[in-house]
């Protein structure tokens, strides 16, 4: 459990708070987020809540700070942002861990994943 206090701000696809400071209250059990599929997040309203998607690789950049994946589950593409150094193949299965950020308009279907695997 944290305590989280910043300035809120308008994010690409939900809000976000700039110069946050975290402190933390208290210890719990880590979370299991539940495996879903790119449906059911895009639907449901999964956004910035710990989920697992299946997914194969359909391209790969390296940025300065992050790695970002284009993943494809199904018939949705969505990109996955990691920190390290790892390499995938084309077409490769991975299982993705993350925060969604969905976008704002229900007629686009993409999502960003922002943690690692």
């Amino acid at each position: 459990m944290v305590d989280v206090a910043g300035f809120p701000d308008n994010g690409e696809f939900t809000p976000i708070l700039r110069d946050a400071q975290l402190v933390k209250m208290a210890e719990r059990r880590p979370v299991t987020p539940a495996l879903l599929t790119a449906e059911e997040i895009l639907q449901e309203g999964y956004d910035a809540q710990l989920v697992q998607i299946d997914a194969f690789v359909s391209g790969q950049a390296a940025g300065r700070k992050e790695e970002m994946l284009v993943m494809q589950a199904g018939r949705t593409l969505f990109t996955h942002m990691f920190r390290g150094p790892w390499r995938f193949r084309r077409s490769e299965k991975a299982r993705c861990c993350g925060l969604p950020a969905l976008p704002i308009s229900s007629s686009v279907k993409h999502a960003t994943f922002c943690a690692g695997f």
